[in-house]
């Protein structure tokens, strides 16, 4: 990063921590948090339709990353939604395909060695990645309903 980028820095902590205190609209106190993305031309994109989507990119990572942050866009953002778009995408139709599966598990008694319980697990069994865990998938399903 340039100076340039630098001085995005100071202003975007600057607009970050101008948000930290409450502010009092007719009597109420109302508490918010920022998130900010960032994104540069022409290094990042060369029309602006692209670095308004590219900073948009960097908006949701800062979400991600737990909110009040500021995020610069990077590439990989780009890729990781790409893939995002494609599981959501691909779980609508993973039900019709029998592609989710649910395996059961029993937990034991130590002292006993008893089966005193069975959890259920679920398990996408996708067409082309294979076995995708439930900490990849279930967040997607929470995100669309």
């Amino acid at each position: 990063m340039c100076c340039g980028g630098i001085l995005i820095d100071r202003i975007a902590q600057r607009l970050l921590d101008t948000f930290q205190e409450p502010f009092s609209i007719s009597g109420k106190t109302l508490y918010m948090s920022l998130s900010i993305g960032i994104a540069l031309y022409p290094l990042d994109a060369d029309s602006i339709d692209n670095i308004i989507r590219h900073a948009d990119l960097a908006m949701y990572e800062a979400k991600r990353a737990g909110r009040n942050s500021y995020k610069f866009f990077n590439v990989e953002m780009a890729a990781h939604c790409s893939e995002t778009l494609t599981l959501k995408n691909d779980l609508y139709s993973a039900l019709e395909h029998n592609q989710l599966l649910l395996h059961y598990q029993p937990r034991l008694d130590i002292g006993s060695d008893r089966i005193v319980a069975f959890e259920a697990l679920m398990r996408w069994n996708h067409p082309e990645w294979g076995i995708i865990p439930p900490l990849k998938f279930i967040p997607l399903l929470e995100e669309s309903t």
